[in-house]
């Protein structure tokens, strides 16, 4: 991705690779049970685990995994750190794969080497998933930049499908970083198309004069790989938070005086809240799979969080946080139950289910907006809403029924799937509604877990 890696010389420039994501209506492709990914690359060398908007992404990108010419890997770099992002992003329903490669100061020899023998080509294979099985990631993300040749192009493509029969064998993902279109992205052969999962279209520094990263350029980018046949579900359309030329973070930009609402300050162009939201936007109405961020540590906080104006667009013009006006019941798919209050007006009382046909407030429940999306689930017998117990971050704990607080944990994202169902996030948590172990007894207790796609997790909402 290119932003120069600050590996022992913090003087360097960070490798730009930058790519996106958030997919609340999140995910998508093999592994995600969200229609739209967000994609944050995460670099070994800067941010913190802990600030991460796990709530807010679908697939986060650890880099970069350095490979030798001969097919073996670098040591990677703050492995304590990786391990703590896989814990922490599988514990909010998040995927987490290395991204392999990056900028290098310009050096691809280790990928044209490797890639253009045959052993050493199985070798790198072998090890990439030895990798991906020792830190419990979820794929892999190529990050060749750029095959630049013929031959290159072919034993790219020879690569990729090695990758492809190794990952999709073992249910884990393939994805690549790709140019933003024209010049060495036409060495990308379309055969590539299906064998990932998505591209990671690496829309920035190509804007020329002051600018960076232009929605002109955005359009220009998804109709170049859609143009030569990629499917709209695989392109992942990457936006960068940080500057250009300068490499300022879009946080620092803001704290040197820029805007948050403006693409340029002095000599430096950069994407404000306004172009992500216009870029996001064009994504969801046109069927694109995601958005991807080049890098989500270079994000602001609060109210200028990129991350968040993203989000939010996602949510406004996805249908996941929409109008949901009326009365409903809402069924789970898995055992064809419904969620009960069991007639308790008492703060406290358990969240269960109970047969679909039955004619009762108990089972009758209401949206009530709050902010960003998000719901609170309220029960038409009892006036309360369904709450993770005693604020719970752990999977398993139980939803009972309490007024409406201010933690969060009474606060749910409905996010859409692809059977017309839902999936119901929490935000204080960033763990899901679900029925335990697919029960079909009227007495089970709903409770919370990470996102694993199945079909207790998701739910269908019958309109009274």
């Amino acid at each position: 991705m290119r932003r120069f890696q600050l590996k022992e010389n913090i003087n360097m420039k960070f490798q730009k690779i930058k790519m996106l994501a958030l997919g609340l209506l999140l995910a998508g492709a093999i592994q995600n049970s969200f229609a739209f990914r967000v994609v944050g690359y995460f670099p070994s060398w800067q941010g913190n685990v802990s600030d991460i908007q796990f709530g807010k992404v679908t697939h986060v990108n650890y880099a970069f995994l350095l490979p030798n010419s001969n097919g073996s890997l670098q040591t990677i770099d703050n492995a304590s750190k990786l391990q703590s992002l896989v814990t922490s992003a599988h514990n909010a329903g998040v995927k987490v794969s290395i991204s392999v490669g990056g900028w290098n100061n310009g050096d691809d020899s280790a990928f044209v080497s490797l890639a253009g023998n045959s052993s050493y080509r199985t070798a790198f294979v072998n090890n990439i998933v030895n990798f991906i099985t020792q830190y419990n990631l979820d794929g892999v993300d190529i990050d060749w930049e750029y095959p630049s040749s013929s031959s290159e192009s072919s034993n790219y493509t020879t690569l990729m499908g090695q990758l492809a029969s190794a990952m999709h064998s073992r249910g884990k993902l393939l994805t690549a970083a790709v140019i933003a279109y024209g010049s060495t992205g036409d060495y990308i052969s379309t055969t590539v198309f299906g064998d990932v999962d998505w591209l990671n279209i690496m829309d920035y520094d190509n804007t020329d004069g002051v600018g960076q990263s232009t929605y002109a350029s955005a359009i220009t980018a998804v109709n170049y790989w859609v143009g030569r046949g990629l499917s709209k579900s695989k392109a992942e359309l990457g936006v960068p938070f940080y500057s250009d030329p300068s490499d300022y973070a879009f946080w620092d930009l803001l704290q040197r005086g820029a805007s948050p609402n403006s693409d340029t300050w002095g000599s430096e162009g950069y994407n404000g809240i306004p172009t992500i939201q216009n870029k996001t936007k064009y994504a969801v109405t046109n069927g694109i799979g995601g958005m991807m961020i080049w890098e989500l540590s270079e994000d602001a906080t609060g109210a200028n969080s990129l991350l968040s104006a993203m989000y939010s667009t996602i949510q406004q013009y996805s249908g996941g946080g929409g109008n949901f006006s009326g009365i409903y019941k809402i069924q789970n798919e898995a055992s064809g139950l419904v969620l009960n209050n069991q007639g308790s007006l008492t703060n406290g009382s358990a969240i269960t289910q109970w047969t679909s046909t039955t004619t009762s407030s108990n089972l009758d429940w209401q949206f009530i907006p709050t902010s960003g999306g998000y719901y609170q689930i309220n029960n038409c017998k009892s006036g309360k809403d369904a709450v993770v117990q005693s604020a719970s971050m752990s999977q398993g704990a139980g939803i009972i029924q309490w007024d409406f607080g201010s933690s969060g944990d009474d606060q749910w994202l409905p996010q859409s799937n692809s059977d017309g169902s839902y999936t119901f996030v929490n935000l204080h948590s960033g763990l899901v509604l679900e029925d335990p172990a697919s029960s079909t007894n009227k007495t089970t207790q709903m409770d919370q877990w990470g996102a694993n796609s199945g079909a207790n997790q998701k739910w269908k909402l019958l309109k009274q």
